[in-house]
């Protein structure tokens, strides 16, 4: 019986850990695009099916698409602009509008797709802080175990013994509050994925070949400045010529024009039928009936097109707005692009540097150790080395997502998200992308 128990619990252990579904970040895109949500943005919250998820303001200042408040405003005023314009044709106005539309519903699920993202490392993130509190409480334990020794040499451990059971307790309050988190992030995930059953995350290093573009890392093409520019031009060039917004204004821009152009060739031939107001002036007596009815004739005109004059004028002043808007619409893109990719560098960065620091402060830690226990050193010497080596670790694994997340904002950012699944059309990117090169 007792046998049976215990094959049981092993049985009943292994049948969970099976049952959990692994989410990719490939799963993360599929279940987002295929599943049907209501989204909208609202007071800088992303409304899904009528449940409200903060958006993260630090990740949404530099964006060009739908995952900020101030983007989402701009596509309403661009809807607007054609719902009220006067310058189109009604077909080509209900054209653009469809297109709009479909933009917007599309940019809306990639912001959904980017906002689950974010939630997806930083539930990678605090498991592997919970880990490292694990890992912590382990070399807590672990110096306990040496104090006997430092007893045996004659020295006093009242202190180190308080100071250790100090530190345990810290350490289980945290490893209770990374679980309290990870559960939170983790129920918010499927509530959004509309997933009922567990799951558990895949984990990614930084070199995975899912974030490669041609079998190199993203970073590789930004080191130094002539490919950064290459790279960030590259992108910008496709986010802009595949940008609803940017064809409604040009449209906009180009009727405008066009509008603005025939006015001032009226205007021109109207100035020119009136030139003889002057010489009347000298040819007439101003009391002679004629006189006035000649002045009126030829200037009746000139006061009836009053109202045209100021319409004239506002329409060049529309015009240059327009103008404005497309082309600090553009500035905007790119510069958006370009600093997502310096972090992409600078995470690639940091990446490098706390491998290094990682082990450096490994190295450290057991030396430290060693002394403590050979009584030259005192416990918070120990701590303090412990401490160094795990917060190495976290930052470790904390720029590797962020890595990750950045290429990830990349891509959306410049209306390639795509490439993370379609392979078809990430090698046409890469052919383009060589071209360029």
């Amino acid at each position: 019986m007792k046998n049976f128990v215990i094959f049981f619990l092993i049985f009943s252990f292994f049948s969970n850990l099976y049952a959990q579904k692994v989410l990719t970040i490939e799963d993360l895109y599929n279940n987002i695009i295929k599943t049907k949500h209501n989204i909208k943005i609202l007071d800088d919250y992303l409304n899904v099916d009528n449940k409200n998820y903060k958006i993260e303001k630090a990740y949404s200042s530099n964006l060009n698409g739908l995952y900020s408040q101030n983007n989402y405003n701009f596509s309403i005023v661009i809807r607007q602009l054609l719902n009220t314009n006067q310058v189109l044709s009604p077909k080509q106005t209900s054209k653009l509008l469809e297109e709009e539309e479909k933009f917007i519903q599309e940019d809306l699920n990639e912001a959904l797709f980017y906002h689950s993202s974010i939630l997806y490392f930083k539930i990678l993130t605090l498991q592997k802080s919970l880990n490292i509190a694990k890992s912590r409480k382990n070399l807590i334990l672990e110096v306990h175990k040496l104090i006997s020794k430092r007893e045996k040499l004659g020295i006093s451990i009242e202190k180190d013994l308080d100071k250790l059971e100090n530190e345990l307790t810290g350490v289980n309050l945290d490893m209770l509050r990374y679980q309290e988190e990870i559960n939170l992030k983790i129920n918010e995930l499927k509530t959004i994925l509309k997933i009922e059953e567990e799951i558990t995350l895949r984990d990614y290093a930084f070199d995975e070949e899912f974030f490669k573009i041609d079998e190199k890392l993203v970073s590789s093409y930004l080191l130094t400045n002539t490919s950064f520019n290459k790279f960030s031009n590259f992108l910008a060039k496709n986010f802009i010529d595949n940008s609803t917004q940017l064809e409604i204004l040009i449209e906009l821009i180009k009727a405008k024009e066009e509008i603005v152009s025939k006015k001032i060739t009226n205007q021109s031939s109207l100035l020119k039928s009136s030139t003889s107001f002057d010489s009347s002036k000298k040819e007439y007596k101003p009391w002679e009936d004629n006189e006035f009815e000649k002045i009126v004739n030829e200037k009746l005109s000139l006061y009836k097109d009053a109202k045209v004059t100021i319409k004239s004028e506002q329409n060049k002043a529309e015009l240059q707005n327009l103008i404005f808007t497309s082309n600090n619409t553009k500035t905007k893109i790119l510069k958006n692009i370009r600093l997502t990719l310096e972090k992409v560098l600078s995470y690639y960065k940091t990446i490098q540097y706390t491998n290094i620091s990682n082990q450096n402060a490994t190295n450290n830690y057991y030396k430290i150790r060693a002394l403590y226990e050979n009584g030259t050193t005192n416990i918070q010497a120990v701590l303090n080395a412990q401490n160094s080596m795990l917060i190495a670790l976290i930052n470790k694994y904390s720029a590797n997502y962020d890595y990750l997340l950045y290429i990830i904002t990349t891509f959306y950012d410049s209306k390639n998200i795509e490439l993370l699944i379609d392979k078809k059309k990430k090698e046409i990117f890469v052919s383009n992308l060589k071209a360029t090169f």
